[in-house]
């Protein structure tokens, strides 16, 4: 008896193609070549790249926040309370939800016990909330409701100082800097801004004495103004932070033969420091803005200090009175820069010039040096010789007469005032 032939198309070896015979195909061999679920193929035959799976998301709950385990098992909880972050994997929602509700009693029982009004208080406030809601859902329902963000200092920071760069000198964005630095290492950068107290700005001034730790405080207080104004923040803790005392240094102040001795010094020994001193003891411009100060912003019969100039940011302008015209026709500034030297080599050469003895001695001795000395011998002097404090203090750029009245009325003779903005170069000057 003959059998049908089992007929199939040709294929590898092993792997038949198709089936012509009759009756049902019988099952086909496995193959090594051909895989026994294929991956899709994308363009040009290349297999399709795995879909990535998004990232589950966070759910805020509390002073904390949840998410789905990457593996899909249970939930990952996070919490920060004071600057310290608590991690912790629960099986369900609801386990997380009451973890993060553990912690934070436990937080809360580290504080100080509640007087006895506080208690009285806390129980009233129960009394008139729904049941089963607390008081810690109250105060966090009475913060959004009025319009705080949910901003911490890790996002805060970047945004305040590139808020200040546009309009705050280098030197000030530095301070901020380094002010922010010690504040985000005493509570944590993921700390709320709305939760910083006086205590952690206190941490952060640490070992900080005298003006260093009053200019952390200052700093701080201006990035808390912007994160009240930002709506990150109810109140400005570093307010409450109390400041140390420190005396102001005496404002001292060159006489009339100082100044011109020094100046008759410069012309002999360094006349390329001639331009700093003339502006600085003439115009009253600050040290620091003369290091800064562009020669091409001074004109004929002004002198203008803009934003990027001023201590303070603030645009004003500064009259050439007629011997500071002279002083400068007679030595131009160089094109680039007012000091010809930096500043350590710069005060450097003037301590050379103040030293005693002095070649060719002009009986004025060793030429003392307070600080800010140019600067503070303008504005008495100045004031001496217009008698109108208003016009002085805008010239120096200070907002009112207050500072002015409180450190530089009645520091000269009354008469110097002619005598100070009558020194001349020497080619200038003029023998009766």
């Amino acid at each position: 008896m003959s059998e049908d032939p089992v007929t199939y198309t040709p294929g590898p070896p092993g792997v038949p193609v198709a089936w012509l015979g009759p009756g049902p195909e019988p099952p086909r061999p496995a193959s090594p070549f051909l895989p026994s679920s294929p991956r899709p193929l994308g363009g040009r035959g290349k297999p399709r790249a795995a879909v990535r799976r998004k990232k589950p998301r966070s759910v805020r709950y509390g002073p904390g926040h949840y998410s789905p385990a990457p593996n899909g098992r249970g939930f990952d909880c996070a919490v920060t309370l004071g600057g310290v972050r608590q991690r912790a994997r629960m099986p369900d929602e609801a386990s997380a939800r009451a973890w993060i509700d553990a912690t934070e009693a436990s937080a809360a029982e580290a504080l100080a016990p509640l007087t006895r009004a506080q208690l009285v208080d806390a129980r009233h406030a129960l009394s008139l909330l729904p049941e089963g809601a607390t008081l810690a859902q109250a105060a966090r329902a009475m913060a959004e409701a009025r319009g705080l963000r949910r901003m911490s200092l890790g996002e805060a920071v970047p945004l305040f100082l590139a808020d200040r760069a546009h309009g705050a000198v280098p030197l000030t964005v530095r301070g901020y800097r380094i002010a922010l630095k010690a504040l985000s290492c005493a509570c944590g950068p993921e700390t709320p801004v709305g939760a910083v107290t006086a205590a952690h700005i206190s941490q952060a001034v640490g070992y900080r004495i005298g003006r260093a730790r009053n200019n952390i405080i200052r700093h701080l207080a201006t990035f808390f103004r912007w994160a009240i104004r930002a709506g990150a923040c109810g109140s400005n803790p570093a307010l409450a932070v109390p400041r140390a005392r420190v005396s102001e240094p005496p404002r001292g102040i060159l006489t009339v033969a100082q100044a011109e001795a020094l100046l008759r010094r410069a012309e002999k020994e360094r006349p390329g420091l001639i331009p700093y001193l003339a502006l600085g003891l003439f115009g009253g411009i600050r040290p620091a803005e003369l290091l800064r100060l562009d020669p091409a912003r001074i004109g004929s019969e002004w002198i203008v200090i803009d934003g990027a100039v001023a201590k303070t940011a603030d645009h004003r302008t500064v009259p050439i009175r007629a011997n500071l015209r002279a002083w400068l026709d007679a030595h131009p500034p160089p094109a680039k820069r007012i000091a010809p030297l930096n500043e350590r080599n710069l005060y450097a050469a003037i301590r050379r010039l103040r030293a005693a003895p002095f070649p060719d001695g002009d009986g004025a001795g060793e030429i003392p040096w307070p600080v800010d000395c140019m600067r503070h011998s303008y504005a008495s002097y100045a004031y001496d010789l217009t008698r109108d404090a208003a016009l002085v203090s805008s010239e120096m750029g200070h907002r009112g007469t207050d500072i002015f009245f409180r450190h530089y009325r009645g520091l000269v003779p009354p008469g110097d005032g002619v005598k100070f903005f009558g020194i001349l170069p020497t080619p200038c000057q003029r023998k009766p």
